[in-house]
């Protein structure tokens, strides 16, 4: 039984480190988004911020949002922004200096302040759930998301699918170099 007990404390031990290593890259991938002046390295910073964020819902047990994270917000969204970062002309005009520092800090202070003082004075009754965990429902819930997706809603993945390779198209014929 003491064995059964220590390995759920180191058990436990891992999933903490991993939460907290997974915020720090989340946060350091934001923090990193706005204060670089490169657009480049923003894209950069966040995939890295996605890729947190995915390790977060899959330490959560939400597999299928993780990978969801992963193939939609990693693996398109992100590459679509770097690929037309890189597609741009003047990639060093995307690069500009903002000069509204202090008024963006002074904006995020008072948010802080406000979240800060609603956590605080919020009455909500929020206690630690011990156990093994929740039910695990969402399993039967993923072949119920497919069959909606792709029978009920396959119509608006065409529209979305077009709509998105024409904006590909239409950013491709604005880059392009006129040879005449």
């Amino acid at each position: 039984m003491g064995g059964s007990l220590m390995g759920t404390i180191e058990s436990t031990i891992v999933v903490d480190m991993a939460f907290y290593v997974l915020s720090i890259i989340v946060l350091a991938g934001a923090i990193g988004v706005v204060t670089t002046k490169s657009v480049f390295r923003a894209g950069i910073m966040l995939i890295a911020s996605f890729l947190g964020a995915a390790g977060l819902f899959i330490l959560l047990r939400a597999e299928f949002i993780g990978v969801v994270q992963i193939l939609i917000y990693v693996g398109a969204i992100s590459v679509l922004l770097l690929f037309g970062t890189l597609m741009t002309r003047d990639v060093e005009y995307a690069s500009l200096t903002n000069n509204k520092k202090i008024p963006g800090i002074a904006i995020c202070g008072v948010l802080l302040a406000v979240f800060i003082f609603v956590i605080l004075t919020s009455k909500l009754d929020i206690q630690i759930i011990s156990g093994t965990g929740g039910d695990d429902s969402y399993v039967n819930a993923i072949p119920y998301l497919a069959e909606l997706l792709m029978n009920e809603f396959v119509i608006v993945f065409e529209i979305v699918s077009v709509l998105l390779l024409s904006a590909i198209i239409g950013g491709l014929m604005l880059v392009r170099e006129n040879k005449s």
